[in-house]
């Protein structure tokens, strides 16, 4: 993601802007396929998670009665508004058990892998870099630094990429020895290198990507 004053990763939902019966398909042909994987990695965390009660087959992106009434259980289990559809509250709460999960599981400290998460995607799992559209789903996996990250897992899985999210920070933190670090090469791992060799962030894109990390680590809704 790019951090300019405003980052678009902060919670800015890139498109669409929610999930549920009636939402607005994109008008490109890219963006309704971006839609449908995100609706159906959505259903698969429903079911994981109990409030679906029958499986759908196959999980086709769809958004009938059956996944309305499975986000209105969640949204009474946190006591959100029922209106069946999957905003960033509901996201957070979709995921945060998975991300809380990992961050305690691989001992990734200080909320650091919820609040890449937020910064990255504000928990969108359809979400799509704005200035560069290689940056993928929930995790914001950029096609330049992961190219096995495949458009069905970036924003079809979201339960895999956080845990691939989790993993790569615990990988890059015994890599290069320091948990900013860690963050920074998620970001871009060529920078982060550079500031492990030099002991200096290369350049305040990188140093700042990492500064916004760890303040939505504080305030990850």
């Amino acid at each position: 993601m790019t951090t300019d004053d405003k980052p678009k990763g902060a919670g800015a939902w890139k498109s669409p802007s929610w999930y549920g019966a009636g939402m607005p398909m994109p008008d490109d042909a890219a963006g309704r396929r971006r839609a449908r994987l995100a609706m159906s990695g959505i259903q698969r965390v429903l079911i994981d998670q109990g409030h679906m009660a029958r499986p759908l087959r196959p999980l086709d992106g769809g958004a009938g009665d059956q996944t309305t009434a499975a986000i209105n259980r969640l949204q009474r289990q946190w006591g959100l508004a029922q209106t069946g559809k999957v905003k960033r509250p509901e996201a957070f709460c979709l995921w945060f058990p998975v991300i809380l999960w990992w961050q305690v599981t691989l001992e990734i400290p200080g909320n650091l892998l919820c609040g890449m998460i937020a910064l990255e995607s504000g928990y969108d799992p359809g979400a799509q870099g704005v200035v560069d559209l290689r940056d993928r789903g929930v995790g914001q996996f950029s096609s330049r630094w992961w190219p096995n990250v495949t458009d069905e897992m970036a924003f079809g899985d979201p339960a895999a990429c956080i845990a691939l999210t989790a993993h790569n920070l615990q990988a890059a933190y015994q890599r290069l020895g320091a948990w900013e670090l860690a963050v920074a090469a998620h970001n871009n791992p060529a920078k982060a290198q550079a500031w492990k060799d030099t002991g200096e962030a290369p350049d305040e894109q990188i140093a700042r990507y990492v500064r916004l990390v760890q303040a939505a680590a504080g305030r990850p809704l």
